[in-house]
């Protein structure tokens, strides 16, 4: 008698669980991934989820060490001898940091979807106010999309440029910025500035969500294009020119630890530093994981 429970019971599970695959996943798997267009016609386009972070604080050197590891990461800009530095583990939250640095009006944005840093100037409003960004979402392409609080137009991260909006031609100008741990801005910038922990925010910026993600093979979000002449998430760091792209894998460039060539008739100089770790280049260097990269530029070009 036992064994006919058994078979009965294991039965209703696996039609169960039959019926509810049947019911939810195979629409979802037969629902194709939406334009921009789609994903972007919502009618709050505030993503409650994220909140920028637009009057930062910052501390010594001396004054934040005692919240960051050593080889935590972050965001440098330097001008005049002056450097600050923006720890990852904060922009992991916020996504966005308005600031305003040696009287220039910019934007630090991080997706950690895609490892991509990038600094951007922010242009001025009607009102000669300089643009508010704010965290729209991450979602199609695995791209970190923000709007300017004036005009709500929706941008780009990793393209630069808005896709949806008023301001549709608009493209922004990247600010140069380099990725360094906290250990080395110490050594090298002891008297630099330092994004405070003490943002104003109750977030345990301590917690990492995505501290698995970085190394495994997990790929959140649907992807157009893949292309697997790399490693979906080998690093790279991306040049766009003129509308061409080419990838240079971090892989490479620490091994060459200087790379000089022509493309569409531009002189590319990127190299690598030993001492401090870091990729520096005469053009704007975008980092992405390669997926990423090449799901967004898909005719994209690798340095080999």
């Amino acid at each position: 008698m036992k064994w006919i429970f058994r078979f009965i019971l294991g039965t209703i599970i696996f039609a169960t669980i039959g019926y509810t695959y049947w019911l939810f996943c195979i629409p979802l798997l037969q629902t194709p991934l939406a334009s921009q267009d789609q994903l972007l016609e919502r009618k709050n386009i505030q993503d409650q989820r994220f909140v920028s972070l637009d009057q930062p604080i910052f501390d010594s050197v001396f004054e934040a060490d005692a919240f960051f590891d050593n080889d935590e990461p972050g965001i440098i800009i330097s001008s005049s001898n002056i450097s600050r530095f923006y720890p990852l583990m904060i922009l992991r939250v916020h996504k966005i940091i308005n600031d305003d640095f040696m009287n220039e009006p910019l934007a630090i944005t991080y997706n950690p979807l895609s490892h991509t840093t990038l600094v951007f100037k922010r242009p001025l409003s009607q009102s000669s106010d300089p643009f508010l960004f704010h965290p729209y979402s991450i979602s199609n392409h695995n791209q970190l999309y923000f709007y300017d609080q004036q005009t709500q137009s929706v941008w780009s991260q990793i393209e630069a440029r808005v896709i949806q909006g008023i301001l549709s031609s608009q493209t922004l100008e990247l600010y140069p910025s380099e990725l360094m741990t906290w250990k080395q801005f110490k050594a090298h910038h002891p008297n630099g500035q330092v994004l405070s922990y003490h943002t104003g925010f109750e977030y345990d910026y301590t917690q990492n969500p995505y501290r698995e993600y970085i190394s495994n093979n997990d790929i959140y979000f649907p992807l157009t294009n893949f292309d697997n002449r790399l490693f979906p998430k080998a690093l790279i760091y991306g040049v766009n020119i003129n509308g061409k792209t080419k990838a240079y894998t971090l892989e490479i460039i620490q091994k060459q630890k200087t790379i000089e060539e022509t493309f569409e008739n531009e002189q590319i100089l990127i190299s690598f530093d030993e001492e401090k770790q870091t990729v520096t280049s005469n053009q704007v260097l975008i980092p992405s994981f390669w997926f990423v990269w090449v799901d967004v530029y898909p005719q994209t070009l690798v340095y080999d």
